[in-house]
């Protein structure tokens, strides 16, 4: 294994990242998104002093909202730059660096009896830090949660790389790290179990000794959960359950959840693992708010996955499957959001922040295979490469801009969700009452309930009441 300073040694490295942070620098003058923490961000300003440190850790009941570790990092920006928003941006922007030198070192380590490994990691990382998909978890000010949770997975990755026995104690410590950043974080655990597998089968280990190893290394993966698990529930004994029975007409069940295992939903996370394969691979267009997708579309493209695989084991074509397994795991924990109303979108882009770089290695390996079996030329692949960069590049660059208030992401979400009610209500309410009005009673005349319709409600009879009919603004009161 090549030393840490051997790693970042290359010129290729260096010119890849330099490329990297002059696409993603215009991050940094982007404003306040409707959806950061400012909550957080004024907490912060209004009880710095009186912050409870060890009680961010340990609290004194369960909670659904456990993330400790990620609101130090808040209180670090706040601590040095006060309320500076082009601060946190900052923090944020130097984060994904971060991640992108982490996906660096890694695929570094997975080319190592490769020619050229140097290169082909630095196009690993190109791929991962430019994807447009990384965009929105950058822009966002509470996107941190994605790019920390990811920041400690990869570092756990890369520990477990390490030759030195502190890679038994630094893994699972880069774990517990990520889970108190975010739960994505679990992601990692089952992760780092199947590339103990398929490191050993790679090696040709025996069967008896690749069983040992991971079952070894399940344990050692386990323990930084089980601590979580413990911290966030304050002491399993403390920890209550509560069972609804849900009918019909309770509100519960207006809300999407029921007291039965619904099958058709369980089946449901076919079309959706097959969708989000395919925004990795293709991840145009983009979509801030994903409501719904085309469920008969990715559910044959699931089946079509499924032949895919049936083709590959009897190919043993093993390296593709285990790719795949890496993707899937990699956005396992987001799943259940499209099952519930546990997110404000079931679906989202950022969810696939840490499988981006799953992917981008993966892409880095497949152009590397089609180098080595002679598939491609050099100046064909090295025009492919060129022609990825520039599309993803070109992507990301736009993105942020698109990123660069609420009016500019409402509207541009807009055009992909033109009938959605939350994102009619969410643009009318970022371009203003009098601009707003077709959006908001477009809203409100959507036959299917949504949270924020009593806010278009008031919208549209706030513009009322400013053009002086009060009888009619009363009325959408009363609505």
């Amino acid at each position: 294994m090549q030393t840490f300073k051997e790693s970042f040694s290359q010129h290729y490295f260096i010119l890849s990242l330099l490329f990297v942070m002059a696409v993603y620098l215009p991050v940094n003058g982007l404003k306040i998104l409707n959806f950061d923490d400012t909550e957080l961000v004024m907490r912060l300003h209004n009880n710095f002093s009186d912050i409870n440190w060890v009680g961010l850790f340990f609290r004194d009941s369960s909670t659904k909202y456990y993330r400790p570790l990620l609101e130090v990092l808040c209180y670090l920006d706040y601590a040095m730059w006060g309320l500076s928003i082009t601060a946190y941006h900052l923090t944020n922007y130097i984060i994904h660096i971060f991640n992108a030198c982490l996906v660096y070192l890694i695929a570094r380590q997975w080319f190592q009896d490769k020619k050229n490994a140097g290169i082909w990691a630095a196009l690993a990382m190109v791929f991962f830090a430019l994807n447009p998909l990384t965009c929105e978890s950058v822009a966002w000010i509470s996107g941190r949660s994605d790019l920390a949770g990811t920041f400690f997975s990869l570092l756990a990755v890369y520990c477990w790389f390490l030759k030195s026995s502190l890679r038994f104690f630094l893994t699972p410590l880069a774990i517990l790290s990520g889970l108190l950043c975010k739960e994505n974080a679990l992601a990692v655990i089952p992760i780092i179990v199947l590339l103990e597998w398929f490191i050993n089968y790679r090696n040709k280990k025996s069967f008896n000794e690749n069983l040992k190893s991971c079952f070894a290394w399940s344990i050692i993966v386990l323990i930084p959960l089980f601590l979580y698990l413990f911290l966030r529930t304050n002491g399993w004994e403390n920890h209550t359950y509560e069972y609804i029975n849900v009918t019909k007409s309770s509100p519960a069940a207006s809300q999407g959840v029921t007291g039965k295992i619904d099958i058709l939903k369980i089946l449901y996370l076919l079309p959706v693992t097959a969708f989000y394969l395919k925004k990795l691979i293709i991840p145009f267009p983009l979509n801030f708010a994903i409501a719904d997708i085309n469920t008969g579309f990715y559910a044959f493209l699931s089946a079509v996955i499924f032949g895919l695989i049936i083709v590959w084991l009897k190919k043993k074509k093993v390296s593709y499957i285990f790719f795949l397994c890496l993707l899937v795991l990699s956005f396992v924990p987001a799943l259940p959001v499209a099952l519930e109303n546990i997110s404000w979108v079931p679906m989202a882009e950022r969810y696939l922040y840490m499988s981006v770089s799953i992917m981008a290695i993966g892409a880095a390996s497949l152009l590397l295979n089609f180098q080595e079996k002679k598939i491609f030329d050099s100046n064909l692949l090295i025009t492919i490469c060129l022609i990825i960069i520039l599309i993803l590049s070109v992507a990301t660059f736009q993105r942020e801009f698109v990123f660069k208030d609420s009016k500019s992401i409402w509207t541009a979400t807009l055009k992909t969700n033109p009938d959605n009610g939350m994102v009619l209500q969410k643009y009318a309410q970022a371009v203003g009452l009098e601009e707003g009005q077709k959006a908001y009673r477009k809203a409100v005349a959507n036959p299917e309930p949504f949270v924020w319709r009593a806010e278009a409600l008031l919208g549209i009879a706030q513009y009322e009441s400013s053009i002086g009919n009060h009888d009619s603004a009363l009325q959408y009161i009363l609505q």
